[in-house]
């Protein structure tokens, strides 16, 4: 399956979205290739930092422009799985990868100026389905506040369900947590940082079973845990 993590606007996550996702799918014993198809580099640093750790690895190819529209359909068979982590607005990166994904993921922050980009992602999933008809694309709301009293969040999915025909909004909503850029930062899945967060990790499981339509093994002794974290047994 590839899964390509795309959008028209820099700063949305897109990076912590696909290492996640690439991580988790090691950690259940896929092969697992990392196409870095932003010229920033950053899921390639990531990597190269999990190397240095006792975790699940996973290849990467950094590569853009026309090396990549010929690369991209090699490798299919080579690998259980492939999830291309693409530079914001970069046009012609952005287009191969929606032409071959089984799946796109768009995370958007629940603001103003992002949500207005979104109508440019669904015209670019509509006319990548006139060649890739099988593509499907969420809409990922991700950076979203914590704050039960801000009202982002509500405008935001009412502006997606309005205003795109192409995209369905995902059920998994991504919070704003350091969690996120701690763990990048040490080359690890969320689900593998400690201290564990919990709100973080059950929003990365969701995503994995959105995204895969199967459980994530670690999150099968979810309930137990929730359990001891409401008796005092947990932090």
């Amino acid at each position: 399956m590839i899964v390509a993590v795309v959008a028209e606007k820099g700063g949305v996550g897109k990076t912590m979205i696909a290492t996640n996702v690439a991580g988790m799918r090691a950690s259940v014993g896929s092969r697992v290739l990392l196409i870095d198809a932003d010229r920033q580099g950053s899921a390639t640093f990531w990597t190269q930092f999990r190397s240095e750790r006792s975790l699940a690895q996973i290849e990467t190819q950094d590569i853009q422009g026309e090396a990549f529209r010929r690369f991209i359909s090699v490798p299919r068979v080579l690998y259980d799985d492939i999830v291309v982590d693409v530079g914001a607005g970069d046009g012609p990166n952005l287009d191969t990868a929606l032409l071959h994904a089984d799946c796109a993921v768009v995370p958007v922050r629940p603001t103003g100026v992002d949500m207005y980009t979104m109508q440019l992602m669904d015209t670019r999933v509509a006319e990548a389905r006139d060649t890739n008809p099988n593509l499907r694309a969420l809409a990922l709301i991700n950076q979203a506040s914590a704050n039960p009293r801000h009202q982002a969040l509500g405008l935001a999915v009412e502006s997606l369900r309005v205003g795109s025909e192409n995209l369905v909004i995902a059920d998994t909503v991504v919070g704003e947590r350091v969690v996120y850029q701690r763990s990048h930062m040490l080359g690890q899945t969320v689900l593998e940082y400690l201290p564990r967060d919990e709100r973080g990790v059950e929003e990365m499981l969701s995503l994995y079973k959105e995204l895969y339509g199967e459980e994530h093994p670690a999150g099968a002794s979810q309930p137990d845990r929730e359990m001891a974290h409401a008796s005092g047994g947990s932090r």
